[in-house]
């Protein structure tokens, strides 16, 4: 192990930086690997959340209630409308 380290010391500054780099992007390409996976995995919940939030808001009563009373208000808004331009 000693003769390793001292391989390293005799290298160039350059040599230096290309080796630290080459053992930093070694061990840190698992944790940019686990990062992308959880980043993927927080989306997809999120979209599937989105998704399963807007299929069951349609059977919801009071999300019924409440666009019949919209429907409602619109419709007597335009015969208002309709009757003020004839």
């Amino acid at each position: 192990m000693i003769k390793v380290f001292q391989k390293l010391t005799r290298l160039s500054g350059r040599g230096r930086f290309e080796t630290t780099l080459w053992v930093l992007g070694f061990i840190l390409a698992p944790v940019e690997i686990l990062s992308w996976l959880a980043v993927a995995g927080f989306t997809r919940s999120f979209s599937g959340a989105l998704q399963n939030g807007v299929s069951n808001r349609f059977e919801d009563p009071v999300y019924k209630k409440n666009l019949q009373r919209l429907i409602e208000r619109n419709r007597q808004f335009e015969e208002e409308r309709n009757e003020r331009h004839s």
